[in-house]
């Protein structure tokens, strides 16, 4: 049980440094309910413009952003840091992720259909269309929880980059404060991860009971999620309040694709795998049968990451180089 446990933090764990993102930068920047707000603008596909003067918090936060929304993987145009020589791919008939430098509104108006998230202000900007759309429009049981998790966390950070700044561990030696803070924001990025998680569980639990069995050859319909999912169950299987959301989520290019993902083969097996398993720890027998309300209260004790304790040492390992060859040409045996 322990080596499968620990198979998972691993599983985890390559998905994050793959990511590369800083999910504390996007939490900072952003606070509780604008990141949440942005949750929701990706989930439904929107044109997103993230934009700062500082290209490390652009990128990382634009790494998070694509991650947020694991088991789904973002399928359109995504740029990090997108030169403003070419900024002209935010008239793209379709919808995007991009980050690029803040300078970009000195040279250019965007496109009235895009979100522009400023991460230095903590500003969202949307067109009158969209005045509405925020972190509500978010099935409510679950936004709650994520937004109670990171409303914890958010001053927890802010003190520990205060504290950072006025330098209040002058009694450590660099060495040890370097090592202290990472083990901090380690610890904060996995709570935050998790909280995410937490959330696309609870959206998306039951949703294998949905999946319609592959009953002949794949063809360009059977491919489509239409033919491989239950659709109008599911939908009936979500709080009805919601189901405006739940309707334009599964009409989404990350929805098929995710569907398609789980009906065949597929290299991402091992992340889903893994996604399943979170479900099933957050609910072990609800929601197992098609067409039953799926719940979304979760256990507040049930931990879906862990830190790989293997990976926490505080200890530096000096390896000496080898030694230089003889001048005589002779191989001598190695000395320890």
């Amino acid at each position: 049980m322990m080596h499968h446990h620990s198979a998972w933090i691993n599983v985890w764990e390559s998905f994050r440094f793959s990511f590369g993102a800083n999910f504390s930068t996007l939490l900072m920047n952003l606070g509780p309910e604008n990141s949440a707000t942005l949750l929701l603008f990706v989930l439904v596909e929107s044109k997103i413009l993230l934009h700062s003067l500082r290209p490390a918090v652009l990128t990382g936060v634009a790494e998070a952003v694509a991650a947020m929304i694991f088991p789904f993987q973002w399928q359109c145009p995504y740029i990090p840091l997108c030169p403003l020589s070419l900024a002209t791919v935010l008239n793209a008939p379709l919808p995007f992720i991009v980050g690029v430098d803040s300078r970009y509104f000195d040279l250019y108006d965007p496109p009235q259909d895009v979100v522009c998230i400023d991460l230095d202000t903590n500003m969202v900007y949307i067109s009158d269309d969209k005045k509405n759309m925020n972190w509500k429009q978010l099935p409510k049981k679950p936004c709650k929880n994520l937004l109670s998790t990171l409303k914890k966390l958010h001053p927890q950070l802010a003190l520990v980059h205060r504290k950072a700044q006025e330098g209040s561990a002058v009694e450590m030696t660099p060495i040890e404060a370097d090592f202290s803070w990472q083990k901090k924001m380690t610890q904060f990025e996995m709570e935050i991860q998790e909280a995410f998680l937490r959330f696309m569980a609870s959206v998306l639990k039951g949703y294998r009971t949905f999946l319609t069995p592959i009953t002949q050859a794949p063809s360009n319909k059977a491919t489509a999620s239409d033919s491989l999912f239950d659709l109008q169950g599911f939908l009936k299987s979500r709080d009805r309040a919601y189901t405006k959301f739940y309707t334009v989520l599964t009409k989404t290019q990350i929805f098929s694709r995710f569907i398609e993902e789980c009906s065949f083969v597929s290299d991402k097996d091992t992340g889903l795998a893994f996604f399943d398993d979170c479900v099933e720890k957050l609910f072990p027998e609800k929601g197992s049968e098609k067409g039953e309300k799926a719940e979304v209260d979760s256990a507040e004790d049930t931990r879906l990451i862990e830190l790989d304790e293997s990976q926490k040492s505080e200890h530096t390992v000096f390896i000496m180089p080898p030694e230089p060859p003889p001048d005589d040409g002779q191989d001598r045996l190695p000395k320890y």
